[in-house]
């Protein structure tokens, strides 16, 4: 077998075994709020340990909803796959 066989095979491999998929689609309002939000960020990736401490915020009731979708936008932007299991612990709340 080829090597780009081998590559797809594994990548297949590597994908959860359940994979959610909106069957709505995405706000018009929330995809612009997202976008400015994050038009101004660095390139950059989050560290795991920065990705929990921004994850942790979203559970503090004294943060403000504001600086929630910032976390929000900062984690879908910048952070590793920790970030996306996070906001999805996050969206089932």
């Amino acid at each position: 077998m080829s090597d780009t066989h081998d590559n797809i095979q594994e990548f297949l491999a590597s994908l959860p075994q359940r994979l959610l998929v909106l069957e709505e689609g995405i706000v018009l309002k929330t995809l612009k709020e997202y976008l400015e939000y994050s038009h101004g960020f660095e390139r950059g990736k989050l560290s795991e340990e920065e990705t929990l401490h921004l994850a942790g915020m979203l559970s503090d009731e004294g943060i403000k909803d504001d600086d929630k979708k910032k976390v929000l936008t900062m984690l879908a932007h910048l952070g590793p796959i920790t970030a996306f299991k996070e906001i999805a612990k996050y969206h089932q709340r």
